[in-house]
């Protein structure tokens, strides 16, 4: 499994102008079933996703098209770890 720690940049103000794109850009690869789960940290610095069936370097690559990286307001950090432990009913997400 692969988590990505988004890091914003710049104000909020101005990555709210990007929250559409970028949604619509998660949003593909959810389709694509790349994604698990995603969302903005409660203290608005950021963001939280996490991506299944990818090593951290092809995440990695589909990160570099996120409209933020596009757009200069939020830096990606790409974390793979082995998901060794989960709840029950957790299976068909890794």
């Amino acid at each position: 499994m692969v988590l990505v720690l988004i890091n914003y940049t710049k104000p909020y103000e101005q990555v709210a102008a990007v929250v559409a794109e970028h949604r619509a850009f998660l949003g593909k690869h959810y389709a694509a079933g790349t994604l698990v789960v995603s969302g903005p940290r409660a203290t608005k610095t950021g963001g939280i996703v996490l991506a299944r069936g990818k090593s951290a370097a092809e995440v990695a690559e589909i990160f570099k098209q996120d409209p933020y990286a596009l757009h200069g307001v939020a830096t990606h950090e790409v974390i793979e770890f082995d998901a060794v432990k989960h709840a029950p009913g957790f299976e068909p997400f890794l």
